[in-house]
């Protein structure tokens, strides 16, 4: 799996509610075997979001910014 540099992450506003899907090639042997995607709803995005923010801070002080808090 890998992101699909040519579509960007959206939200989908439907009968059951804000979703988010980001698009997703799926690959065999690092051929192109077709296209996915990963549907998050508004929490899964909130904790994505404060995990990503934690892997990608450089140190302590970033990671207790409130971007980088766990949705209550």
């Amino acid at each position: 799996m890998d992101r699909i540099p040519s579509k960007r992450t959206r939200r989908i506003e439907g009968a059951d509610g804000t979703r988010y899907l980001l698009p997703l090639m799926v690959l065999l042997n690092g051929e192109h075997r077709g296209d996915s995607g990963l549907w998050l709803s508004p929490s899964e995005a909130e904790l994505l979001h404060a995990e990503l923010c934690h892997v990608l801070a450089d140190n302590e002080e970033d990671r207790r910014r409130p971007a980088c808090s766990t949705p209550r």
